[in-house]
């Protein structure tokens, strides 16, 4: 079926209107018309009309004041509008196009000069649809690919963890990996990576493949974290780097090795004791060409959980510092009666974010069980 093209017109002259109708509807636009601002705005909200032809001298709300509040409405606002008007100054025009409108015809107006232009605004925003479309359906296919790099407990059910990840677009820069890293030896990784472009994409592909690569029995944390931190150096964009939180756990002995790049602290909840902060100091990765990092080593042999998390969790709160959200999140964690790591998650998840602005950022938080 051939698409259809709809032109709303707004302006307070009767003639005015009528004669755009005409014009328009011989081409084959369908017209829907409006005398004030306010009646052509709930028009556009009902109708989504193609195009809008917006006249700026109107008595009681101006075309300025319409435009303005179609711009600021999420159902309107990608709608293009053109100014057909009398004012021709230059400073209206200026205005006119800086507040949202795509075009400014001078009236009086040649019938011929209104069609081309409003054919020429409809090509435009169909071609920049069809860009944003073809961009979604490519970080469609970044998420997907990223999804499949993830990890899920049910595949690696002896390191007891539980993971909720919210990318804020197609493409996240948050990464979590869990590893096998010999006999009794988990390992826990947590990242966030700057930017959410395809830089981010090559980051976290990348880090997934060095961390398999370089990690296990053979390697010592830091030396792992440096090796990876020489190839991301290398490959990496200038402006993308990295923060990451690396831990192993030692269930026999009851140990925890907390190597932190840069990242959010870790928060240890001891079974029968209040959450703490766990924080040691080391520098960002894919940044500088060499990092320093010193290991902390946590007696963890009272049990409980461990929770690692990216910042987008603790930054949703604009008026609170970081210190300030991990102290919130620590009393979440007090209050809350545990029951298993999955359901820990969601109740952590629900009430930092109960009554927070949409995130802009992504969202990160992987727990485990110690025992």
């Amino acid at each position: 079926m051939q698409e259809t093209f709809s032109i709303l017109v707004i302006d307070d002259l009767e003639i005015n209107c009528r004669l755009l109708k005409i014009i328009l509807e011989t081409e084959g636009f369908t017209v829907y018309v409006a005398y004030d601002g306010p009646s052509g705005r709930k028009i556009a909200i009902e109708k989504k009309p193609t195009l809008i032809i917006l006249d700026l001298s109107m008595p009681g709300e101006s075309g300025f004041e319409t435009l303005s509040r179609l711009k600021s409405n999420l159902e309107t606002a990608d709608i293009p509008v053109v100014i057909i008007s009398a004012l021709s100054g230059a400073q209206q025009k200026v205005l006119g196009l800086e507040s949202g409108a795509v075009d400014f015809i001078t009236k009086p107006f040649e019938n011929s000069e209104v069609v081309a232009r409003v054919r020429l605004h409809i090509r435009l925003a169909r071609s920049q649809r069809a860009y944003f479309e073809q961009q979604i359906r490519q970080l469609e296919k970044l998420k997907d690919a990223q999804q499949s790099m993830l990890i899920k407990p049910q595949d690696f059910p002896e390191a007891r963890f539980g993971v909720y990840y919210q990318p804020v677009y197609q493409a996240g820069g948050d990464f979590y990996d869990v590893l096998s890293l010999g006999k009794n030896n988990t390992g826990y990784i947590c990242a966030d990576v700057s930017g959410h472009d395809s830089g981010s994409s090559l980051a976290t592909s990348a880090l997934k493949a060095l961390i398999q690569q370089n990690t296990g029995p053979v390697f010592k944390m830091e030396d792992s974290i440096k090796i990876i931190n020489t190839i991301l150096y290398r490959i990496l964009p200038e402006d993308i780097f990295l923060t990451l939180l690396f831990l192993v756990i030692n269930r026999a002995t009851g140990k925890m090795k907390v190597l932190n790049a840069g990242h959010v602290p870790l928060i240890y909840k001891p079974r029968n004791g209040k959450a703490e902060i766990i924080t040691t100091q080391g520098d960002i990765l894919g940044m500088f060409e060499k990092v320093r990092h010193s290991i902390l080593e946590v007696n963890v042999s009272e049990g409980g959980q461990v929770y690692m998390l990216t910042d987008g969790l603790v930054c949703l709160d604009k008026s609170m510092g970081l210190l300030e959200s991990l102290t919130k999140l620590c009393a979440i964690i007090d209050k809350l009666e545990y029951i298993d790591m999955d359901t820990s998650i969601k109740n952590i998840i629900h009430e930092m974010t109960w009554g927070s602005a949409l995130p802009d950022d992504d969202i990160l938080l992987l727990g485990f069980d110690i025992e």
